[in-house]
Parts: C-alpha cells; structure tokens; sequence
C-alpha cells in the first residue's frame, strides 16, 4: 500500500485494486512537474547569462534535448497564463452553474 493511499480511505473509496495505477499515476504527475519546472528554470537561465554577458536576453536560443526554444517565450507565456487564470478564476463558479449534467 502507498503510504499517501491509506487502506481505509482506499476501501472507502473502492480503489483499492487501483491502488499501484494510482501511485504509477502520481508518480508519472510529479516527473511531468519536474521536467516542466526544470524547462521553465532552463530558459530563465538561458536569459539570464544571455544578459551577464551583455547579450540580448530577449535572442537568447535554449537547447532542449535537441529542439531549439527561444527562451524568452516560455516564461512570457506561463506569466500571461498566470494573468488569465486569475482574471477568470472569479467566473469558474458562474461557470459550472450552466454546465447540464
């Protein structure tokens, strides 16, 4: 048994068989975050050299395992998501009130 996965809350729950998927699961979750947040953490790096050595930050090219990103982009993008996550976090509940079940 999972140690985050008690018995009781397993048999409650009637996930007990899928006990070993859920932990495959988690497990899968956590090395997505990690790859992600090392990804995110790579371009801020990327950038930052860039302006120590008196380069634009903004032109700064990162290899990712052979694909090549522009780094400024990807901390852009997760701050302009951050920006609509919270102007629509408001309506989430106005939203599910429409949804038919």
């Amino acid at each position: 048994m999972h140690p985050q996965i008690s018995t009781h809350h397993a048999k409650r729950h009637g996930v007990h068989a899928r006990v070993e998927k859920l932990t495959a699961g988690m497990a899968l979750w956590r090395c997505r975050r990690a790859l992600w947040t090392g990804f995110v953490r790579a371009c801020e790096r990327v950038e930052r050299d860039a302006a120590m050595a008196g380069e634009d930050p903004n032109a700064a090219v990162l290899d990712w395992f052979g694909v090549s990103v522009k780094a400024s982009e990807i901390p852009a993008h997760l701050q302009r998501m951050k920006t609509l996550a919270r102007k629509v976090c408001p309506y989430v509940d106005t939203l599910r009130t429409w949804i038919i079940s």
